[in-house]
């Protein structure tokens, strides 16, 4: 009979018999008798054409077994296959393959293969020698054309980029950054190059390429990683040489429309959006989980508007961060000591990813981060009371069932919310979370708050970070420095 033919001189299957409770053989057998048209009979002497025992019609799925034809097959594992097999369960050796990885002269890591089947030379041991033989002719071809099959100086760009977390401890988010910016920018060109075969020209290209589309900011992380690359090749002893050292980083001409205008926003707008947030999505009533996460977010912002707190850091406040009493201080306008009542927010933690973990509160990065931040305005410490009242976690700003919110999960919200609200007003107004802090620095520039106080509250490193980075101007502050501006005399230094 023929085991993998359109006919066989067997077609049945395992099936359950319900009144006896066991497994029976059933014959499917098909003779084609009744038909007016006969399929040519390969075997005239037994004058009868069956169907394969590997027809469809013989294939049954179940939970935990499969019947196909007269096979019941039950606890199947299949973790890999052999690169030399044959369907069934015959001894024999189907084919011999020669597969021969190497780097052509760019550097490109390419792959060769060619079977050898045993049914065309009808012996295995033929079959074998014919490989081999093969094998060995390659091998020759290859080194006499200069290709590298050395192992040692092969090593990718792909492969020691995958290496980078053995010996660089950063957060799962940090990496996710990197492999985007890898794959979109190293990756595709390069990923397959040996890593000694990457020029300057190389690197170039890629901060080149990086410098087109996006901001400096991102040219410098691409950078950056080309520079673990390479560290990672050191460390692995690839004698190579430091080559991003020579590379001059091109600079980008992208800037970020926000750096164009003052990082502020006015009360009135301020009051406005809130309000139109409060209403944001129609919910029923019925919709919880949705009304609480949008009530619960908008708290959060109006919370960070009062006290500039990082999004990471309000967003791991648990209820016993909160500490009321009252402070004794000297106002600088009466010059009178007063007290007043007062609510201490404790920052120690904030939520973000670990080398582990997605998503987990974790402490703040810096000594300078945690910090306590005073809350005195009377309608402000009034915000908190209602903040506490109306949460449901001990974690305050969670979601219903008290899971953290991810930094997408509130930049997607006000990204929602900020369209609609341009559709719905005409305004299409700039906003974002850390909006809240940057205004804070804009407003303590603009009233000349001491740059020290602003360092501790907003838990920076330095006044230089909230000056660099934070401060900005508006266009009445500019037309005023234009207009007033004193010019440089000599009998100012007589």
């Amino acid at each position: 009979y023929f085991s993998r033919g359109v006919f066989s001189y067997l077609d049945q299957n395992v099936e359950y018999n319900e009144e006896k409770n066991e497994y029976q053989v059933v014959d499917h057998s098909e003779t084609f008798e009744d038909y007016d048209a006969y399929l040519p009979n390969i075997r005239p002497k037994e004058n009868l054409i069956r169907r394969s025992k590997y027809t469809p019609t013989g294939f049954k799925l179940a939970e935990d077994y499969y019947i196909l034809g007269d096979h019941y097959v039950t606890n199947l594992l299949v973790t890999s296959l052999p690169r030399t097999f044959e369907l069934g369960c015959g001894k024999s050796i189907a084919s011999y393959q020669v597969s021969i990885h190497y780097y052509d002269k760019e550097g490109t890591r390419k792959h060769y293969s060619k079977t050898f089947p045993v049914k065309d030379q009808r012996l295995r041991e033929a079959a074998l020698y014919s490989a081999r033989e093969h094998r060995d002719q390659m091998l020759r071809a290859f080194s006499e054309i200069g290709f590298d099959m050395k192992n040692a100086h092969s090593t990718t760009v792909q492969e020691l980029f995958d290496k980078i977390p053995n010996y660089r401890a950063r957060t799962k988010k940090t990496y996710k950054n990197y492999r985007d910016r890898y794959g979109v920018y190293i990756g595709p060109d390069y990923g397959k190059r040996a890593i000694l075969s990457i020029t300057v020209e190389d690197i170039t290209k890629t901060l080149a390429h990086c410098a087109d589309r996006c901001v400096q900011s991102s040219v410098t992380q691409v950078f950056s990683i080309w520079k673990m690359i390479y560290k990672v090749a050191m460390i692995e002893e690839i004698p190579v040489r430091d080559i991003p050292s020579m590379v001059d980083v091109p600079q980008s001409r992208k800037v970020n429309p926000r750096a164009l205008k003052e990082w502020n926003i006015t009360e009135e707008d301020f009051q406005h959006f809130c309000k139109f947030f409060s209403f944001y999505g129609g919910y029923e009533p019925w919709e919880k989980e949705k009304i609480y996460k949008r009530d619960i977010m908008l708290y959060m912002i109006r919370l960070m508007r009062v006290t500039a707190m990082r999004p990471q850091e309000v967003k791991a406040l648990s209820k016993s961060d909160f500490v009321f009493g009252e402070v004794t201080f000297t106002e600088k306008v009466s010059n009178k000591v007063i007290t007043v009542p007062c609510v201490r927010i404790n920052i120690v933690k904030s939520v973000g990813s670990t080398r582990t973990e997605d998503l987990t509160i974790k402490d703040v990065k810096t000594p300078q981060s945690k910090r306590a931040v005073p809350v005195l305005k009377p309608e402000d410490i009034a915000l908190i009371k209602e903040i506490l009242a109306f949460t449901r976690n001990d974690i305050v700003f969670s979601d219903y069932y008290g899971n953290l919110f991810s930094s997408d999960d509130v930049s997607d919200l006000i990204h929602r919310v900020r369209k609609s609200y341009a559709e719905n007003t005409g305004k299409d107004l700039d906003f974002y979370a850390y909006l809240m802090r940057k205004s804070m620095v804009s407003d303590n520039r603009r009233d000349k708050v001491n740059p020290s106080a602003t360092k501790l509250l907003l838990g920076h490193q330095s006044e230089s970070v909230a000056g660099r980075w934070y401060a900005s101007a508006d266009d009445e502050e500019v037309l005023n420095l234009v207009y007033s501006r004193a010019y440089k005399h000599k009998k100012d230094y007589e």
